[in-house]
């Protein structure tokens, strides 16, 4: 299937059982970028790295939709406040993908999940995060 066609099902498939993560996303764009690994948002659009979704499962998909809407949902790029960006959007991540998983979606392999942090803003999660705390192999925060 065309990959940006299975994220607009997948999408509204959301619809039914995820209302609140859909009704969010709906209000964004979803685009294609070979440019990115994973998947990430601008606030206006949610991109994906073709690779990425079609390696992702449906349930994981759905996971990396609600993912993305809930930091324009929580408006993390307005609350960054000077904060170092990469360590910011990782502690995001932390603080999302227990959101994630209560809601009983998958996450995609490596992405930041410790139950330590669950029900935690990222203003707390990023006071106790350590310096030394790296996100997966590569450097980059995955969802």
């Amino acid at each position: 299937m065309d990959t940006m066609k299975r994220l607009l099902e997948t999408r509204t498939k959301m619809i039914l059982d995820l209302r609140f993560y859909a009704r969010i996303s709906m209000m964004l764009k979803l685009e294609l970028n070979d440019d990115i690994d994973t998947a990430r948002t601008d606030g206006l659009s949610i991109q994906f790295n073709p690779k990425f979704a079609d390696s992702l499962s449906d349930n994981e998909l759905k996971a990396v939709i609600a993912h993305e809407s809930m930091h324009v949902a929580h408006l993390h790029n307005f609350r960054r406040c000077g904060r170092d960006q990469k360590r910011w959007n990782v502690v995001c991540d932390y603080s999302i993908n227990g959101e994630i998983k209560k809601a009983g979606l998958d996450l995609p392999a490596n992405a930041l999940y410790d139950p330590k942090f669950n029900g935690m803003s990222p203003e707390k999660i990023y006071g106790q995060f350590h310096e030394d705390c790296e996100s997966p192999e590569n450097g980059q925060p995955n969802p």
